[in-house]
């Protein structure tokens, strides 16, 4: 059985549906399948040198026609398309319908994620009503391969950290400025600013040259995020993988979807930003504070994400997912004799 999962990364789309995907991909393979991931890029969106894909083979490419979703998705064949992304196009799901093909999806935002045969919606209403397409609850947004981060020693600096990073969209420069403008002088702190876009790297050096308390880097993500002690963020994945090796957060999201999935999943495991930045990074300050005067209480908070990582409940998802292709390709059978 083929399995093609279709992701977007830009600036509605962050780095978390392809971590999301390549998670959700690994346990299919252990179910006996084979696997194509196909990235729909943003031409200035900027990947990690350093991205860990778990041998998996992905094509990615910057935009893409209909007319070559069509022929990609003929030429594979896939039993099951599964679809991470927000708003995707309704074609889409109309490809998967003419050629017989178990449709999924796994993201919330746009009315044409109900053109599929299945929903995974985690952020759900158990109330809601999805009349088109059957509905899964299940945690798979928080679901994540952190295996990656076991066995990385103590990057060379003897001090500790909070690590800074604001996902890959272009344009941060400013808002990384504002925000180290609020912290630089917290005394006795050191920070590691991971900052994927080329450009805004070079300016922030520049700007911070005489800095001795802050690290700009732009790879060995893993091997940083593993051994700090805390961590701000802009909601996607480094907020998941965090919160699993249960290191305090502070969310700044800097799109709008973000703070809907933020404010519904908070559940006191995180603290998030508000829309006024300059108010909003004056409170990490205080949140730095509170951590510095009591971190057990916050780590035992953070711990309770931990039934989110639970691979039994993915490869039961998974599973669940074969079955029902194989039911409705019997009832199809039975169907046509």
């Amino acid at each position: 059985m083929k399995v093609v999962f279709i992701t977007r990364i830009g600036d509605s789309d962050g780095l978390g549906h392809l971590g999301r995907c390549i998670a959700f991909a690994n346990t299919f393979v252990q179910a006996g399948c084979e696997i194509e991931i196909l990235v729909i890029k943003a031409s200035d969106y900027f990947l990690p040198s350093d991205l860990d894909i778990n041998n998996i083979d992905i094509n990615i490419h910057v935009d893409i026609s209909e007319e070559y979703l069509s022929k990609y998705i003929k030429n594979i064949s896939p039993s099951i398309m599964i679809v991470d992304m927000h708003n995707p196009e309704k074609h889409y799901y109309k490809l998967a319908k003419d050629n017989n093909i178990l449709s999924i999806n796994m993201s919330v935002v746009g009315d044409s994620n109900y053109d599929s045969d299945i929903l995974i919606n985690p952020l759900a209403d158990k109330n809601e009503d999805y009349p088109s397409c059957q509905v899964i609850n299940n945690q798979l947004s928080y679901i994540y391969d952190i295996s990656r981060f076991e066995d990385h020693s103590r990057p060379e600096i003897k001090y500790e950290y909070v690590m800074i990073t604001l996902g890959g969209s272009s344009g941060l420069y400013q808002i990384y400025k504002q925000l180290i403008d609020s912290i630089i002088n917290i005394t006795n702190q050191h920070f590691v600013v991971y900052v994927k876009e080329d450009s805004a790297l070079k300016k922030l050096k520049y700007t911070y040259s005489h800095a001795d308390n802050i690290l700009f880097i732009n790879n060995k993500y893993s091997e940083y995020l593993s051994h700090a002690k805390y961590v701000i963020c802009s909601f996607g994945t480094t907020l998941w993988e965090s919160l699993a090796m249960s290191i305090p957060c502070y969310v700044i999201p800097i799109r709008e979807q973000h703070f809907q999935h933020a404010y519904k999943l908070k559940a006191d495991c995180y603290e998030i930003a508000e829309l006024n930045y300059e108010q909003s990074f004056l409170r990490i300050n205080e949140w730095l504070r509170d951590l510095h005067s009591n971190p057990e209480s916050y780590k035992l908070i953070c711990s309770k994400i931990d039934t989110y990582f639970n691979p039994k409940s993915i490869m039961t998802l998974c599973e669940n997912i074969i079955t029902l292709y194989n039911n409705r390709n019997a009832n199809v059978q039975q169907h046509t004799i």
